[in-house]
C-alpha cells in the first residue's frame, strides 16, 4: 500500500495562500499563483503524521487549486534531493470517490 502525504506547513504568521507559493517553491521549484480554496483536511491528535508534542495537538490542512500545469512547467519541476519521495500529477477524476 502506497501512502501519498500532502506536503508542507506554514510558518508563523503565514496565511494558507502564503505557505502553498513557498511551499510549491521550495517542493517543486515552481513559481505559481494559488487559486481558491478547494477543501479542509483535519487530522485528529493520534494521527502518525502528527507530533505528539505540539501545542495544539491536531492539524488542519488546506488544500488550494494549482491549476493546470503546461508541459514546459512539468518538465521543469525540481524537488529536493532528500526532501520528496516522489511526485504525482494527476487529474480530478482519478480523485474522485464516484
Amino acid at each position: 500500500m502506497s501512502k501519498w502525504l500532502l506536503p508542507g506547513a506554514a510558518e508563523p504568521g503565514e496565511s494558507p495562500t502564503q505557505a502553498c507559493r513557498r511551499e510549491i517553491g521550495e517542493e517543486l521549484g515552481l513559481t505559481r499563483e494559488p487559486g481558491r480554496l478547494l477543501a479542509v483536511h483535519w487530522l485528529p491528535p493520534d494521527y502518525p503524521d502528527i507530533d505528539p508534542g505540539m501545542r495544539l495537538p491536531g492539524e488542519v490542512r488546506y488544500i488550494l487549486d494549482g491549476g493546470t500545469l503546461t508541459d514546459g512547467e512539468i518538465a521543469a519541476v525540481r524537488t529536493p534531493a532528500g526532501e520528496l519521495a516522489g511526485f504525482i500529477s494527476s487529474t480530478p477524476r482519478r480523485w474522485s470517490s464516484g
